[in-house]
């Protein structure tokens, strides 16, 4: 009698959504330079909303993802009316609680964790990414949200080894552990040395 095969054991599938090029390109580099050794998929959403990042999520899931990690900008939500921001939180609870889905914020945006490469400790406000621009600038010659940018420049890596990603890391675990002291909405975090732990502890 013939034996029977043996179930192939499906390699771990991770997918992050975030609200734009940027996250793509970022998580793109990462799993590139990284060689992470299970599947990592940056998606985009077809609006850079949270409701389409969360639709995206459960679509993803839905699909059989291991994990789906969404990436969430505060500062857009955080100009809106209050009314807009409570419903951002009640979608952000309903969210979590489907296993295996994560978020995790910045404020104000992406862009705040590629400046904690370079920036010693501070807790200095940023409401948005044109608030903190041209101080990444100083650091990152030229850059700008686009594809050709992003083209030129291997995001990933270049913080990697122009910046610090210990320095980021620490960093903004030690803004997380401040933000829970303040009273403050605008007050600068990044969510992104989570994520990070999370990746890597895949590997």
């Amino acid at each position: 009698m013939a034996r029977g095969r043996k179930k192939r054991k499906e390699k771990f599938r991770a997918a992050v959504v975030g609200e734009g090029i940027t996250e793509w390109h970022y998580f793109h580099d990462l799993k590139q330079a990284e060689k992470l050794p299970y599947q990592l998929k940056p998606s985009l959403p077809k609006h850079s909303n949270y409701q389409e990042i969360f639709r995206k999520a459960r679509q993803l899931i839905s699909e059989g993802y291991d994990h789906v990690y969404c990436v969430v900008d505060l500062d857009v939500i955080l100009s809106l009316e209050e009314k807009t921001r409570e419903r951002y939180e009640k979608a952000k609870k309903k969210l979590l609680q489907i296993p295996d889905v994560f978020i995790f914020e910045t404020m104000p945006c992406t862009e705040y964790w590629f400046l904690l490469h370079y920036k010693e400790f501070s807790t200095r406000i940023y409401p948005d990414y044109y608030s903190l621009s041209r101080e990444l600038e100083r650091f990152l010659p030229g850059y700008e949200k686009s594809e050709a940018y992003f083209r030129r420049n291997k995001i990933y890596r270049t913080l990697k080894e122009a910046g610090n990603l210990n320095k980021a890391h620490s960093n903004a675990k030690r803004l997380c552990a401040e933000r829970a002291r303040q009273d403050d909405s605008l007050f600068p975090f990044s969510e992104f040395w989570a994520l990070m732990d999370l990746l890597f502890s895949k590997s």
